[in-house]
């Protein structure tokens, strides 16, 4: 399995050596490595590695708090192969969808965003679920107000989610 790995690092000289040389003795196989930010002593890296789908995770989270100043930020499950760029796939097939474009466009954002699911709703109250991926729980939370640009956050449940307004 394709997994992302944030990780932030002392940043200094050997560090991105520690990191690489925990995550290749744990298994993972890296084929991306990505710096996303640099400052105060600090970077934050996003890996992107092929790991054994039968492998605990945990194993990666042992091996790189074994590793002397790194902090875990996350590490998800993506599809997403390194040097690929689904989003102009996407944008290529929302400009021929018509009256599909919706329901692409919502389909296409689990893959874009590398999220379990994603679903459209109504703006107005009473709100409802307009469209829903195939994998969108069959009661989708929906944010009590419609944020002006997109707003990531963490419900009560610690379900993780971005709500994002849409043109009419």
């Amino acid at each position: 399995m394709l997994l992302r790995l944030r990780i932030a690092l002392p940043d200094r000289p050997g560090s991105l050596g520690q990191v690489t040389r925990a995550l290749g003795s744990a298994g993972a196989d890296i084929t991306q490595v990505i710096v996303l930010d640099r400052g105060d002593g600090r970077a934050l890296d996003d890996f992107t590695v092929y790991w054994p789908d039968a492998a605990p995770r945990e194993y990666l989270v042992h091996a790189l708090e074994s590793v002397e100043g790194v902090r875990i930020d996350g590490i998800w499950a993506t599809r997403e192969a390194p040097g690929t760029y689904p989003e102009l796939e996407i944008l290529k097939f929302l400009t021929t969808a018509g009256d599909r474009a919706l329901a692409t466009l919502i389909d296409s954002m689990p893959v874009l965003f590398s999220a379990d699911w994603a679903a459209a709703a109504t703006e107005k109250l009473p709100r409802s679920v307009v469209y829903s991926s195939w994998r969108a729980p069959a009661d989708v939370p929906l944010p009590d107000d419609t944020p002006a640009r997109p707003t990531a956050g963490t419900l009560p449940s610690g379900l993780h989610v971005i709500t994002a307004p849409l043109p009419p």
